[in-house]
């Protein structure tokens, strides 16, 4: 794994890993309801995650498909 590959993905692991400590904390912080903000960078570390799991999954997919290596 090259070093941009490796940076990549911590970096989505590191937006998972705030969004779940910020979600709750914030259920905590307001007696058991996630405010919106919280679900809205929620949301974005989602997305931002995921499109780097499945755009990594998706090159590596057709690589192989195609007989490459």
């Amino acid at each position: 794994m090259s070093k941009k590959e490796l940076s990549a993905l911590l970096s989505a692991l590191a937006t998972l890993v705030a969004g779940h400590v910020l979600a709750f904390f914030s259920y905590f912080q307001y007696q058991g309801v996630i405010h919106d903000s919280v679900q809205w960078y929620f949301s974005q570390c989602l997305i931002y995650a995921g499109s780097f799991f499945s755009i990594g999954i998706y090159t590596n997919y057709l690589i192989h498909k195609n007989g490459q290596k």
